[in-house]
C-alpha cells in the first residue's frame, strides 16, 4: 500500500462513528452509516469484520483497516459513545387483560387481539351461520376465521341468545356471537388456554368490580298539612269571603302573586 493510500484511509477514519459495547469491544459505523463491523481490539489481539481487513491482514498479520484505526484514534481523545445490544420484544399477553373471577383467570378480548397483532395476523373474517329470530329463540351463530401472515388459518365459532348473555348485551346477539367467534378462533392462534371474558353468560360479577351502584334519591317525608284555623272555616256569612284569597282581573298587580294562568289577592285577614 503507497504513501498516498494509506493518507487517504487514516483520513477516512477520523470521520467514522465508533461505539463501545464492553471493554476491548467497539462498533465502527461503515462511511454511509448503514452498516456496523465489530472491531476487537486488546493488547494482544486487534481484528475487524470488514471485508478489508479479511482480504489483507493474511498477507500482512499487523495489517489495520480503516475501522480499527478509527478506534485507536477515538480512545485516547474520548471520542466514543456507549452502545448496547437491544433484545428483540417477543409477543407476549399483558397481565392487564386478565381478569379473575372466584378463583378462575379469564382473558379480555382486547388482549387476545393486542397479542394476535404482536405475532402478526393477516386477516379476519366473520360468517354468520343463524340469524337471530323469533322462530328459532333468538339463538344467533358465527363463525370467524383468523389468518396469520404465514397463512395458518384458526375457525371456530361462537353463539348468543337470551338466555346466555347478560341482559345488557341482549339486544346485541348477533354482534356479540361475533366477537365470542373471534375470540375463540384468536385463542387457538394464540395458544392461550384461558377462557375468553366475553364468553361467560353473565358479566355482573365483573361489571360490578370498582364500580359504585347509583345511588336512589332519598324519598322526601310527606310534610303534614297545616290544619286551618277555626276563624278560617266557612262560617256561611257573605263578608267571611273576602278574607281568603280572590281572583281579579289582570293589570292590577300591586303587592299581588303571579301564577301561571291568574292573579290572587294576598291573605286579607
Amino acid at each position: 500500500m503507497t504513501a498516498k493510500e494509506l493518507q487517504k484511509r487514516n483520513n477516512k477514519a477520523e470521520n467514522l462513528r465508533v461505539l463501545q459495547t464492553e471493554e476491548g469491544s467497539y462498533f465502527v459505523e461503515s462511511e454511509k452509516g448503514k452498516i456496523l463491523y465489530q472491531v476487537t481490539l486488546t493488547d494482544d489481539e486487534g481484528s475487524c469484520t470488514c471485508g478489508d481487513f479479511a482480504k489483507n491482514s493474511r498477507k500482512e498479520p499487523n495489517f489495520r483497516c480503516k475501522h480499527i484505526l478509527s478506534v485507536m484514534n477515538s480512545v485516547p481523545l474520548g471520542e466514543i459513545e456507549n452502545g448496547c445490544f437491544l433484545e428483540k420484544k417477543r409477543p407476549k399477553l399483558d397481565e392487564r387483560w386478565i381478569i379473575e373471577i372466584d378463583g378462575n383467570q379469564f382473558v379480555k378480548y382486547a388482549g387476545l387481539l393486542d397479542y394476535a397483532h404482536q405475532i402478526g395476523i393477516s386477516s379476519v373474517d366473520v360468517e354468520p351461520l343463524q340469524l337471530p329470530t323469533k322462530d328459532n329463540g333468538n339463538f344467533a351463530i358465527v363463525k370467524a376465521s383468523v389468518v396469520s401472515k404465514v397463512g395458518e388459518s384458526f375457525t371456530d365459532i361462537g353463539d348468543a341468545n337470551p338466555t346466555n348473555c347478560n341482559a345488557k348485551v341482549g339486544k346485541h346477539l348477533l354482534r356479540l356471537a361475533s366477537t365470542r367467534a373471534i375470540a375463540r378462533a384468536l385463542r387457538s392462534f394464540t395458544n392461550v388456554g384461558l377462557t375468553a371474558l366475553e364468553e361467560l353468560a353473565d358479566l355482573n360479577d365483573v361489571l360490578g368490580n370498582g364500580e359504585q351502584k347509583p345511588r336512589t334519591a332519598a324519598k322526601k317525608k310527606a310534610t303534614p298539612k297545616a290544619k286551618a284555623s277555626p276563624s278560617a272555616k266557612k262560617s256561611g256569612k257573605a263578608g267571611d269571603r273576602l278574607r281568603g284569597p280572590r281572583e281579579v282581573a289582570p293589570g292590577f298587580c300591586k303587592n299581588f302573586r303571579f301564577f301561571p294562568n291568574k292573579l290572587v289577592l294576598p291573605y286579607l285577614g
